[in-house]
């Protein structure tokens, strides 16, 4: 028996990704979308040829698992609800923008005993998340992160979208860079905020508990280096930088909604150890808390603050 599976949210994003992915992931039966924009809600229905529920209630009556594509600021609300009614949850990064919210989310799910994932797409992308796998474990003592967008560019498909405006590349990007340096590096103990411009690029140097270093250089506006995303990790001798392919984000998403019907082994082996868990995110979002406390109070470029003092 397939698993059934409801998606909420209506917009570019849930368009472009998630419905093709579980319109043609034959593990999942694709019960139907709810959203608060009826229109939108209806269009996608009858494009993918799957309900239009009238309320959120409804669908979550009809389904196993809810697949979120909705604005962070709203996903906590919604899947504290789907978690304590039993449903398993794939999630959309940033899992909330604050640590408050997050809290409150992966409480919900631990109390509840449901599965679930967020959906970081690098570590469902298959040859970043095999070559990331292969870095454990190999010594390396530092890393460099890139990753420039033009999310924000008059013309993309995100370029009104107000939580990332709002945000800018530190919690859009931020989750996807702190998903790549931690499980090679370790936590992070503290951070330094070289610069932050929601309107250009954010620069931020990283200190691991076990003793290794990263900087991360991050924009949504676009930037000579434009369209560069990958991370390089050395040793001070050699250094190794992640493949730059294309993404296939709907593979991506099918093989993250996989990983969660099938739970604590999924069946990719180079899943393994990747921090797509909630409470993983919640431990992102302290990071990028701290960055947003610190710009909140004024800072200084040679300014080291501690991960916990502020969090």
């Amino acid at each position: 028996m397939s698993v059934r599976v409801g998606l909420v949210g209506t917009g570019h994003w849930a368009r472009t990704v998630h419905a093709e992915s579980l319109s043609s992931y034959g593990a999942v039966d694709f019960v139907g979308i709810w959203g608060r924009n009826s229109v939108e809600r209806e269009d996608l229905a009858r494009k993918f040829a799957t309900i239009s529920f009238e309320s959120y209630e409804d669908l979550l009556a009809g389904v196993d698992v809810v697949d979120f594509a909705i604005a962070p600021e709203a996903q906590r609300g919604f899947a504290v609800r789907a978690a304590l009614s039993g449903k398993s949850l794939l999630l959309e990064k940033p899992l909330a923008l604050t640590v408050a919210d997050a809290s409150c989310l992966v409480r919900a799910v631990s109390d509840a005993g449901v599965r679930a994932v967020v959906f970081l797409t690098r570590l469902f992308d298959p040859v970043r998340s095999r070559w990331l796998a292969e870095q454990f474990d190999q010594g390396w003592t530092s890393a460099r992160a890139v990753h420039c967008s033009s999310a924000l560019v008059g013309g993309s498909p995100y370029a009104a979208c107000a939580w990332r405006q709002a945000g800018g590349a530190l919690w859009d990007i931020g989750p996807h860079v702190l998903s790549q340096l931690v499980p090679v590096l370790g936590p992070i103990d503290s951070v330094r905020v070289t610069s932050y411009e929601k309107r250009g690029i954010t620069e931020l140097s990283f200190w691991h508990e076990g003793g290794g270093e990263s900087t991360a250089r991050m924009t949504l506006h676009g930037d000579p280096v434009d369209g560069q995303d990958w991370i390089e990790f050395s040793d001070g001798r050699e250094s190794r930088r992640s493949p730059m392919v294309p993404m296939d984000f709907v593979h991506s998403h099918t093989l993250a909604m996989r990983a969660l019907i099938e739970g604590g082994e999924p069946g990719d082996p180079h899943l393994v150890g990747l921090p797509y868990g909630v409470g993983a995110s919640l431990e992102s979002i302290r990071v990028l808390s701290v960055v947003e406390s610190v710009m909140a109070g004024g800072y200084r470029s040679d300014e080291r603050v501690a991960i916990g003092g502020m969090s």
